[in-house]
């Protein structure tokens, strides 16, 4: 659960502590983001793949999801459109970043999903303006979808060796 302890610098419009999700299979980036994240008081919690990602969205209230769209084995595309699937109004809390700037297919998804994306390397002033743009009321899961999306996780293999657990959550 999210550390709150600490008076929230960084709250929503209804006042709530937003916690960001990070999900992207490089640690630093992970580092990266959720220290910039914290530095302007949001709480972040990061996973490195769909499945950790998944059992994250079951158990806590996200406010946004920051989902790299290229990973191994498993993508951020994929897990979108679970989500769109499983539970549309957290499909709504997503923004994608990507190292893929090249590909046509990536830019036609992200065009697809109408959802705000930022390319890396990215500038730190555009990723804090998006977030800030992009983050709303947290959306707390009933009894039904988080079973669903534990099951979800279930199904595509977790733990996996190299996505440490337990969750952690981390506060600045």
């Amino acid at each position: 659960m999210p550390d709150t302890s600490f008076p929230a610098a960084s709250q929503t419009r209804a006042g709530i502590q937003p916690v960001i999700l990070i999900v992207d299979d490089e640690p630093d980036i992970r580092a990266l983001m959720g220290r910039i994240l914290r530095e302007r008081g949001y709480s972040t919690v990061e996973a490195c793949d769909r499945e950790e990602a998944l059992t994250h969205l079951a158990r806590l209230p996200i406010s946004l999801v920051i989902c790299n769209l290229r990973m191994p084995r498993l993508s951020g595309a994929v897990l979108f459109d679970l989500i769109q699937r499983v539970c549309p109004p957290l499909a709504e809390r997503f923004l994608f970043c990507t190292g893929d700037i090249a590909s046509k297919e990536a830019l036609r998804f992200l065009n697809q999903t109408g959802r705000p994306y930022l390319f890396k390397p990215f500038d730190v002033g555009q990723f804090v303006e998006l977030v800030e743009e992009t983050v709303q009321v947290p959306i707390v899961v009933d009894v039904r979808l988080r079973m669903e999306l534990l099951r979800l996780a279930d199904d595509v293999g977790m733990p996996r060796a190299g996505c440490p657990r337990p969750i952690v959550v981390q506060r600045r």
